[in-house]
């Protein structure tokens, strides 16, 4: 009987340990299966493995989808234009859109060149609000070519000497862009870069005091310098925005939209450029 007793009791230890087996597959087999649909809500991934926080994380926030950057010169900074800037007339705009509020942070410097900007990028705040906004606006390269305009003023300055320094901005703006993504992990199609109604002063002002003749080769300038941005912005994943054809659509005159000093937009013009914007933002941007 002791060793029936015995062999009993092993037959009932034996099945414990299968139960037990048993309950812990039951656990353990789901959460290997869910894992990889956790990695599927964070949107694009990462280019490698990270350890820590990463830049362009706080797109994860709650927060989220609620900010808009705008960087450049001037005319991103509101200059006499007697109202807030495009940047906080995009977030109005897409805040009625959206039915949601739309944070701007105006981060123009009046006077600001393609280098200035990268200069800029490398300051801690600039880095931080680029990597956590939800879209990014850029206005920049304007600036660049100033020196064409003193020596057409001074002599002349034909295409020839005008385009080199058209192309010197764009391979600049080329890497503006490259930083920009840099700090959005990639996340390009949420940058919009404009282009400008003319580089330099245009309108009624502008006639009046240089003549018509340079209001017509600052357009020229203008088309070419366009042409560049635009080009760049393309082959960077950004997206150009047109505001050349809106701000000569009424004649070939841009005077409503044009401030008193002929060189920056008034309301009118910040509001037009917003509109712009808005068209261009990708689905699901903000």
């Amino acid at each position: 009987m002791r060793s029936v007793g015995t062999s009993w009791n092993r037959w009932i230890l034996a099945g414990l340990i299968l139960a037990t087996c048993a309950a812990v597959a039951l656990v353990v087999e789901p959460r290997l299966h869910a894992a990889p649909a956790r990695s599927t809500t964070r949107g694009p991934a990462l280019a490698g493995p990270t350890t820590g926080p990463t830049i362009g994380t706080a797109a994860t926030s709650p927060s989220a989808g609620n900010v808009v950057v705008g960087l450049g010169d001037s005319v991103m900074a509101g200059t006499a234009c007697g109202c807030d800037g495009p940047v906080a007339a995009y977030a109005r705009l897409m805040s009625k859109s959206l039915g949601r509020h739309i944070t701007p942070v105006n981060m123009g410097v009046g006077g600001a060149t393609t280098s200035s900007l990268q200069a800029q990028l490398k300051q801690s705040s600039t880095r931080s609000a680029v990597a956590s906004a939800s879209v990014v606006l850029v206005i920049i390269g304007a600036n660049d070519l100033l020196p064409q305009l003193a020596r057409y003023r001074s002599s002349e300055c034909t295409y020839t000497c005008y385009q080199p320094a058209v192309v010197n901005m764009s391979g600049r703006l080329n890497d503006l862009l490259d930083q920009i993504a840099d700090l959005r992990d990639g996340r390009r199609g949420t940058v919009l870069v404009t282009d400008y109604w003319n580089v330099f002063p245009d309108g009624t002002s502008e006639r009046e005091q240089h003549g018509a003749g340079e209001a017509a080769w600052g357009r020229q300038v203008s088309r070419a310098a366009n042409a560049e941005i635009c080009r760049v912005s393309r082959e960077n994943g950004a997206v150009c925005v047109d505001t050349y054809a809106p701000f000569l659509a009424h004649g070939g005159d841009p005077d409503r939209y044009l401030a008193a000093d002929g060189d920056h937009p008034n309301a009118a013009g910040v509001d037009l450029i917003a509109a712009q914007l808005q068209k261009a933002t990708p689905k699901g941007a903000l």
